[in-house]
């Protein structure tokens, strides 16, 4: 259920948008406008409690009032709304989960309170959860813009997965000088749930990949992240940038010895 779970989030027929809005600057309304000028050809289903009517689309009032079960459900909604919704997406049976919301904000210990709660929701119901702080998620060949990058990039063969926003970014704007292009992009955000290893595993059944780069800032799964990384760097080449290299000198050791046991290439740098 996991792997089939996640296939349909990266993969989507059917997309809602929680708090899904009019006003620009906001993420529902940057990631609703990418998702239809990018040309997503599945359906899109916004959901606002005062919004009766975005992009000449009905606005739901709640998830809970969705006519058809989602494949992915975009949650841009205040921290403190975000388990309420995510419990609605189980029960409206929902393949998974993207939060974009930034649940820490500036109370750390509710942040810790709201993570552990949303990890215990992802267990108990199976919902798959990208985030939180993900940037999104884009697909070019499949014209998938389910994020707040404002240009689809290029469609190409490599797959790049960050924990980074901010390095994020600085990729896409490197792919537009530099004119490649990618099969997805990935924006992991805290990783509560869906981890790098669910991401390598993925991509290493995605025959349209061809290679995967990955910025990790720490890894939180090491035992699953070596054995998916094994697996799949035998088919693929996987490349890895990872910060810090010669600020503590012993941890980084045992990243260079594990990137080397799983077959991954360690690089220094984007460029």
């Amino acid at each position: 259920m996991g792997q089939y779970n996640l296939r349909r989030l990266l993969k989507p027929s059917r997309i809602a948008v929680v708090e899904a809005d009019k006003e620009p600057g906001t993420f529902g309304n940057a990631v609703m406008a990418n998702l239809i000028h990018g040309g997503f050809k599945g359906t899109l289903m916004p959901v606002n409690k005062v919004c009766g009517n975005l992009h000449d689309m009905t606005c739901y009032s709640r998830v809970e009032a969705l006519e058809e079960e989602p494949d992915l459900v975009i949650v841009a909604t205040p921290a403190n709304d975000v388990p309420e919704v995510l419990r609605a997406c189980a029960a409206k049976n929902a393949a998974g989960a993207m939060i974009m919301s930034d649940i820490f904000g500036e109370d750390e210990k509710e942040g810790r309170r709201l993570a552990s709660e949303i990890k215990q929701i992802s267990r108990d119901t199976g919902l798959r959860i990208l985030g939180p702080r993900s940037l999104g998620i884009v697909c070019p060949g499949d014209k998938l813009n389910a994020s707040v990058v404002p240009e689809m990039p290029p469609a190409g063969n490599l797959a790049f997965i960050s924990q980074s926003n901010t390095i994020s970014t600085a990729v896409l704007d490197l792919a537009k000088k530099e004119h490649f292009g990618f099969r997805h992009f990935i924006s992991l955000g805290t990783m509560l749930d869906v981890d790098f290893d669910d991401i390598i595993d993925y991509l290493g059944n995605d025959g349209a990949t061809k290679s995967i780069l990955l910025y990790i800032e720490n890894l939180t799964q090491v035992r699953k992240f070596m054995s998916a990384a094994r697996s799949i760097s035998r088919i693929k080449p996987i490349i890895a940038l990872k910060p810090g290299k010669g600020a503590d000198p012993e941890a980084d050791a045992v990243y260079d010895a594990a990137f080397r046991r799983a077959g991954i290439v360690r690089v220094n740098t984007i460029q």
